[in-house]
């Protein structure tokens, strides 16, 4: 029997992916590339959080943004109007929502940035006040479209992104023989990774990314990238599956 192909897992938070990898047969290994710190918010993000019954419309675009913001939010005890839309980016995002007890009014229809900013050019935003939680890394095009349509939004930054301690480039360089795929989900982790390589190519291995802007930035260091058809994880590691287990 051969061995199941091994999978480098970059992203934090790696137990759900690497319970896919194995039920797909394949072994993933635990090599976080970026980590999250929380932010403490200014006096303009206290404002933010302060007056949560005055948002129209709130957007998530990540797992991290619902899950940071909850945090900042309850800390304060702040709680979102239930007259507020919930717009989420991505089904592992809705789903996140949902685990947490928050409605989702609105699946941005393409799971990207891009394709929510299309369903809203058809909509009337004149006056309309939306939040946009935000990472450090957020590209900031939904709030420059929303401005420039008459609407209000309000970046709250609600995390930062950093490479971990624990992910050295001593332990990449051991681990990088015995490897066959590497999965990525946001763009800074495949930039975290290339920065902890050192200069040790890597672009023998297979890689699977979730979203465009990932898969973008991925094709600068890869022959080989597959991007998952949906934004979810299980599309990505079916699609991976696919390809490192179809001859077998």
């Amino acid at each position: 029997m051969s061995a199941m192909p091994k999978v480098l897992v970059t992203q934090p938070d790696p137990e759900r992916q690497l319970a896919l990898l194995a039920t797909a047969g394949c072994e993933g290994i635990p090599f976080p590339t970026i980590a999250i710190e929380t932010v403490e918010p200014d006096e303009r993000g206290r404002t933010l959080l302060f007056g949560l019954d005055r948002v129209d419309e709130i957007v998530f675009p990540s797992r991290n943004c619902v899950r940071y913001f909850f945090q900042l939010a309850h800390h304060r005890k702040q709680r979102l109007d239930p007259r507020t839309q919930v717009t989420c980016i991505g089904s592992e995002t809705a789903a996140l929502c949902r685990d947490l007890g928050v409605r989702v009014d609105r699946l941005a229809p393409g799971s990207t940035e891009a394709s929510l900013i299309e369903t809203l050019a058809g909509e009337p935003l004149v006056g309309r006040t939306f939040l946009l939680p935000k990472g450090d890394l957020g590209s900031g095009k939904l709030a420059k479209f929303l401005r420039d349509h008459g609407a209000e939004a309000s970046a709250l930054l609600c995390y930062r992104t950093v490479i971990p301690a624990m992910s050295d480039t001593e332990r990449l360089h051991a681990l990088l023989p015995s490897l066959a795929a590497v999965t990525f989900t946001s763009p800074s982790t495949v930039r975290n990774l290339i920065t902890l390589a050192a200069g040790k190519p890597l672009n023998q291995l297979v890689a699977a990314s979730i979203g465009p802007t990932t898969t973008t930035e991925a094709k600068r260091h890869f022959t080989t990238v597959l991007q998952a058809p949906h934004i979810a994880l299980r599309s990505m590691i079916d699609l991976l599956a696919s390809k490192l287990l179809g001859g077998r």
